[in-house]
């Protein structure tokens, strides 16, 4: 996302960031900080998360100890001793209630996450405090023990993060709720750090907010908004009044609360206004037969007129988890995605706003700018440069084409039906969905670029499966311009 504004992301060698359950190195990580020529650095975006446990998977488990914890924080306040003008952005995740699903938790992590749900009501409710008890019974010794000591030990490391911003260490905080529900333990471990924000005076640079995953991209959108001085205008329209009161699938506030706290984190501003500077389109009525065609034709016609359009698919069910077959397809046909100013449709409703909005104001700030590289242009009408058209790309092939379309099916016929767990591949099964997945997705990245009838062609298309199971997928994508004898052949 970073190229798309001429910005160069520096980020730790990847072999010190972990794999799924295998936590990342927080030691070597610092040692990496540490060694940086910070005169080239113009900002720092930090996941605490990995800096003190090794990663947002780690941080739902108890193998850290508090103490340590804390003792990992100090490498930020040295970056800032040393270089007090240096900005520095930083997020970290209120554990959600569900513990990681790895395959080996099947028989109880249901049980667990009703728990965490439930524990708060059987203070006062018998029938609460029955089921409660009906569950414990279900969970393995020790695991719960393990679960409210991660609880502990990160809300812990969430005040001190908060402490960090007080004392000035921070500059800007995102305290993430992970994956929730409107009740459930979360709620004190949220309540209690908005009283110290409260007290502290800092609700104005620490934000509560619903999110994990989408964090660190809206803290780059709000790095460059803030290098740039300027906070754009947004104007935000929903598909459905139903959607916009809604409570997403994973969240535990109204869609339209997301959307606001998103905007804000990522510096822009919501406005009412007509003639906000840039739209943002948020589709949730998958259950509405023929809205996605409304909606679609809307944008479309939204785009025609000039205005700058963003859009966000959000999967109101939560058994998708990938873009609207109805509205994605829809929207094709308009012919005006390459025009759009930012699109996803992936997982919860908040990674999905997280990935759209700050993509659409990176690329609104690099318009605004002018800036276009010669080496980075792309003969592509609507987009500023070549690495807007390619994230473009990478959503649909990512977030419609594999999780919308491909996924399901791998996992229903090629996956249950057969015997094996999608969520826990051996090496050889991994290769094996790889290259049939791959073999799918390409015709679909194919039929993208036909649709879009753009002087460009797909150079490079990967796909493997980083963490053993198809719920993620690496995907990487290169497309280049087509010279001028290719162009003839193709449109002759």
């Amino acid at each position: 996302m970073a190229p798309i504004a001429s910005a160069e992301m520096v980020t730790p060698p990847r072999d010190l960031l972990g794999g799924f359950t295998v936590p990342g190195n927080p030691s070597a990580i610092a040692d990496w900080l540490r060694s940086r020529d910070w005169e080239a650095i113009d900002a720092v975006i930090v996941s605490l998360d990995m800096l003190v446990y090794g990663g947002l998977v780690a941080s739902r488990v108890h193998q850290v100890e508090e103490g340590k914890a804390l003792e990992r924080l100090r490498v930020i306040e040295e970056i800032r001793e040393a270089h007090p003008e240096l900005p520095v952005y930083g997020f970290n995740i209120i554990m959600r209630l569900a513990p990681t699903a790895d395959g080996t938790n099947d028989a109880w992590r249901g049980a667990l996450e009703r728990w965490a749900e439930l524990a708060p009501q059987a203070e006062t409710d018998a029938a609460a405090a029955e089921e409660l008890t009906r569950l414990e019974a279900r969970i393995p010794d020790g695991v719960l023990a393990d679960y409210r000591s991660a609880r502990t030990r990160n809300l812990a490391i969430n005040r001190a993060a908060v402490g960090l911003v007080e004392n000035g260490t921070i500059d800007r905080l995102i305290l993430g709720q992970d994956d929730a529900k409107p009740q459930g333990v979360h709620v004190a471990d949220r309540e209690a750090l908005l009283e110290k924000i409260d007290a502290g005076g800092t609700g104005d640079r620490v934000a509560v907010q619903p999110g994990a995953d989408e964090l660190g991209m809206l803290l780059l959108a709000r790095v460059l908004s803030d290098r740039s001085g300027y906070t754009p205008s947004i104007r935000v329209v929903y598909s459905s009044e139903a959607g916009r009161k809604g409570v997403a699938p994973y969240e535990d506030r109204p869609l339209h609360e997301t959307v606001s706290l998103q905007i804000a984190a990522a510096g822009g501003r919501e406005t009412a206004d007509e003639s906000a500077e840039l739209l943002f389109h948020v589709f949730a009525s998958r259950q509405e037969e023929g809205a996605g065609k409304a909606f679609a034709e809307r944008i479309a016609r939204e785009v025609r007129d000039g205005r700058r359009v963003i859009v966000a698919d959000i999967d109101t069910r939560g058994n998708i988890q990938g873009g609207s077959e109805e509205f994605t397809e829809a929207l094709l046909e308009t012919g005006v995605f390459p025009s759009l100013f930012g699109y996803a449709s992936w997982n919860t409703a908040g990674n999905t706003i997280g990935t759209a909005l700050p993509q659409g104001l990176l690329y609104f700030l690099s318009v605004r700018k002018g800036a276009r590289e010669a080496h980075d242009s792309l003969g592509v009408p609507g987009t500023r440069n070549q690495a807007q058209f390619t994230f473009l790309l990478h959503r649909l092939i990512n977030d419609y084409a594999y999780h919308g379309l491909v996924r399901p099916d791998i996992n229903r016929v090629y996956a249950r039906e057969q015997g094996v767990n999608p969520m826990r591949l051996d090496p050889l099964q991994t290769r094996h969905f790889e290259k049939t997945i791959l073999s799918r997705v390409k015709p679909q990245a194919a039929r993208f670029l036909d649709q879009f009838q753009l002087p460009v062609r797909l150079t490079e298309l990967t796909l493997t499966l980083p963490w053993g199971r198809t719920f993620e997928a690496e995907i990487g994508v290169v497309v280049s311009e087509l010279h001028e004898t290719e162009s003839r052949v193709r449109q002759p």
